[in-house]
């Protein structure tokens, strides 16, 4: 028993002292983490459109110079600019290019040919306030030695009103129009019923800036049975007010 005793004591200091003597195998060392590339940045390149105009276009915009992108935060075509309307812009003296070009470049434009005019109209983004809803906007036509312009009361839904006039009320003035002519047209299950007023007429054109200067201005389109409200915008009275001031430099007939 006791040579047993000894051998087991020898074998387990011998165990003992070969787990204290093993060497611990050294770690694979690892590639250090590359740092990420960072996007190239591209500062504007601010360029002023015309002589005596504050309004720039972005020369390093990605899309130039198919689209500019303006300082005035909005995107003009670069055939519209090159093709027609740089040559209308700077038909007029210096000081009148600024408030043409604020009110142009709120809308889409064409140029006709055949008739020799460019066609304003409101641009019609599907986020924005004119595409397939009911809507205030100036339309019209512009020409080097005046201008036609309309205020467009324009209704659109999924059911008729065969509409005969409409009233406004602005911050609580009411205006009731007499019984005009709407165009009306469907498609797809909707319809729509437009008016379109002269503004070369002093009681339209004096409509359009109680509008833009109202706080709060809702149009009524009136059938013979049916009605729908219409409640204008932010954005439908900034596009008015820059276009009116800009037919003031053009001249409106």
């Amino acid at each position: 028993m006791k040579f047993h005793a000894l051998t087991i004591c020898a074998l387990a200091a011998l165990i003992v002292g070969c787990a204290a003597t093993r060497i611990s195998p050294t770690p694979s060392p690892t590639s250090a983490p590359q740092a990420e590339s960072s996007p190239v940045v591209v500062e504007p390149e601010w360029v002023p459109l015309t002589d005596g105009a504050e309004i720039s276009y972005d020369a390093n915009y990605e899309y130039h110079p198919s689209e500019m992108k303006l300082s005035n935060g909005k995107l003009l075509r670069g055939n519209s600019w090159n093709g027609y309307l740089k040559a209308y812009v700077e038909s007029f003296p210096p000081e009148k290019r600024e408030p043409i070009l604020q009110g142009i470049t709120r809308h889409v434009t064409d140029y006709d040919k055949v008739e020799g005019v460019i066609r304003f109209e409101p641009v019609r983004y599907m986020s924005g306030p004119y595409s397939q809803a009911s809507h205030l906007a100036v339309v019209g036509t512009l020409r080097p030695e005046s201008a036609t312009a309309f205020l467009k009361f324009h209704y659109y839904g999924d059911s008729w009103l065969f509409a005969k006039s409409f009233k406004v009320v602005t911050d609580g003035v009411p205006f009731q129009s007499p019984k005009i002519k709407f165009r009306q047209d469907h498609y797809g299950g909707s319809v729509w019923e437009t008016a379109y007023l002269n503004l070369n007429k002093e009681e339209y054109r004096a409509l359009a800036e109680d509008i833009v200067s109202s706080e709060e201005a809702i149009i009524r389109f009136q059938g013979k049975q049916y009605y729908s409200d219409l409640t204008v915008t932010e954005r439908m009275r900034e596009d008015i007010e820059y276009m009116l001031e800009a037919l003031d430099q053009i001249g409106v007939e």
